[in-house]
């Protein structure tokens, strides 16, 4: 889990708001989450932000996750709906990470 102190340094030290810090913190969390769930396996992670998890540390901070589903029998909203039920479930459930962190931001606004 990332703590307040620790966001407030990294903003500080990258120039960044607290906000932007914590947001990419739980895209981090959420990729993880999606690149551990069986179903995922034939998704394409495209974009900026692939560019800044994957090549660039700093190179942009965005706010969104996109993929290409190459299994076109994935291409049903019931189907991503419980994609990402799933995804939750298993960030909720993963001691001392996501989920503390999640609680934490989420009780201090």
């Amino acid at each position: 889990m990332i703590g307040k102190n620790e966001v407030l340094k990294m903003a500080g030290e990258l120039g960044l708001r607290p906000d932007t810090i914590e947001k990419d913190y739980i895209l981090g969390w959420m990729l993880w989450g999606i690149n551990n769930h069986r179903a995922t396996s034939s998704w394409a992670f495209k974009g900026g932000t692939s560019l800044k998890k994957c090549h660039f540390e700093t190179f942009r901070f965005s706010e969104d996750l996109d993929f290409t589903l190459t299994d076109k029998r994935q291409l049903s909203s019931e189907f991503l709906h419980q994609v990402f039920a799933e995804i939750t479930q298993l960030l909720s459930e993963t001691p001392g990470k996501a989920s503390n962190f999640l609680e934490t931001v989420l009780s201090s606004r």
